[in-house]
């Protein structure tokens, strides 16, 4: 028994039967409840006038006033809507429930009546009476604190449209900033894109020799079988060859033309699925003759079935195309400093083959990003500046052979692609430039 349950709690019994009031006084009040009672429902009407009952136990069928309409004329009087109202009735049928808790019965319980369970059901409606009380407090308190903190918010609410108003006056003059920031921001992006156009550009001069030899190739090929085809009586399978040469020729052509067209094209960056080989093969197409031309030997150590990369693919060729240039004048500047150091063996120096290699690989130490080195035997990058190689205008080559933006702008499109690139090796022997790019 709970501290609630030993509180006296007054029940009224409602009923025209004696013997059930006259029951119900001697059990309940056993139990501990202050019992008085009632013989219909106009004297218990009656009664409330005086004084309420701290819970109702009322009979449905009564002479003069009914059990649902006495429940319905207590739930009018203002002081008994909390009341709890258990209705006793020996009439099962669903429309008797219906018609009790639609007159606003809390409960019900049947007849013949079971005092034991009725104690019980009493002591549960009393609980939940009671915590239905400390709700409705609760709420009131609630209520009241509700209207404190309203009123404090409400003076809160003043001294923060002063604070607002100044806010806003500097939100005014921010914005005017960030527009200005903005228009800034705009023109920088477009003088980037003009310079990675007129680096690409300038990356095609460069190439242009080698670009024409590889072009001049198949055309004396063609060229060749022409002019045998125009002097020499052939058999159709001599016809048949010929022209199935010339065709691989002018394909190759057309391929070096088209790739040559689209590198060229300024545009947008169009990110999708790489496969680094892919851009690795078009850069030495564009750059490999030059790089005979200039006695260079290359190697491609390409790993197979690597996954794809999201990019560019014509700019990561950019990439590749820089880093390879770099390589080559590095190469070059070697030949040099050996000739000036050795002026008598300087025509066997700048003959020596230089060498570049360029390796694909899953990267060990992270498994979700593909490795690209690029590896020359050049003369190196001095310790003291290779934090500042991809710093824009920075160049260590002579006046007018170098913008120092190829590096800056090789940074730039790496770090675009989510990627990284470092030095990871230089010295007398060569630079070993690593990129890391993540897959797809």
């Amino acid at each position: 028994m709970t501290a609630n349950d030993r509180l006296p709690a007054e029940i009224m019994v409602v009923d025209d039967d004696p013997t059930i009031r006259f029951i119900a006084g001697k059990t309940l009040g056993k139990a501990g409840f202050d019992v008085r009672t009632a013989g219909n429902g106009k004297e218990a009407l009656e009664q409330v006038k005086d004084s309420f009952p701290d819970i109702i136990m009322l009979d449905v069928v009564m002479p003069e006033m009914d059990g649902f309409t006495t429940c319905s004329n207590l739930r009018d009087i203002s002081a008994c809507k909390d009341i709890p109202i258990l209705m006793a009735t020996g009439l099962d049928d669903i429309d008797s429930i219906h018609r009790a808790y639609e007159a606003g019965a809390t409960d019900f319980i049947t007849k013949p009546i079971n005092w034991l369970i009725l104690e019980h059901r009493l002591r549960y409606l009393l609980r939940s009476a009671r915590a239905f009380g400390s709700i409705r407090s609760a709420e009131e308190a609630l209520r009241r604190a509700h209207e404190e903190l309203e009123q404090r918010v409400e003076e809160r609410t003043l001294e923060l449209k002063k604070i607002n108003s100044q806010l806003q006056e500097e939100i005014g003059h921010r914005r005017q900033m960030e527009e200005h920031l903005r228009k800034a921001y705009g023109d920088l992006k477009n003088t980037q894109a003009q310079l990675v156009q007129s680096a690409k550009l300038a990356s095609i001069g460069e190439l242009a020799a080698g670009v024409v030899h590889e072009l001049n190739q198949p055309l004396m090929v063609i060229r060749g079988y022409s002019q045998s085809l125009r002097r020499n009586r052939v058999t159709e399978e001599d016809l048949a060859n010929a022209l199935e040469r010339i065709e691989k020729n002018t394909g190759r052509m057309a391929s070096i033309i088209d790739h040559l067209r689209s590198f060229s094209r300024q545009s947008q960056s169009d990110f999708k699925p790489v496969r680094i080989n892919t851009v690795i093969e078009e850069s030495f197409l564009m750059v490999g003759e030059q790089l005979r031309l200039r006695n260079i030997e290359f190697f491609k150590k390409l790993s197979a079935d690597l996954p794809p990369v999201k990019g560019d693919s014509n700019k990561l060729e950019q990439v590749l195309l820089n880093l390879i240039t770099n390589a080559r004048d590095a190469i070059e500047e070697k030949r040099k400093i050996r000739a000036s150091e050795n002026p008598a063996g300087a025509s066997a120096q700048d003959g020596s083959a230089g060498r570049l290699e360029v390796i694909t690989r899953l990267s060990e130490n992270r498994k979700d990003h593909i490795e690209v080195l690029v590896k020359d035997s050049g003369c190196g990058i001095p310790r003291d500046m290779i934090d500042k190689i991809f710093d824009p205008f920075f160049t260590t080559k002579e006046v007018g052979k170098g913008t120092g933006l190829g590096l800056s702008i090789t940074y730039g499109i790496v770090k675009e692609h989510h990627a990284e690139i470092e030095v990871a090796d230089t010295g007398s022997n060569g630079t070993t430039f690593r990129i890391l790019l993540p897959v797809e």
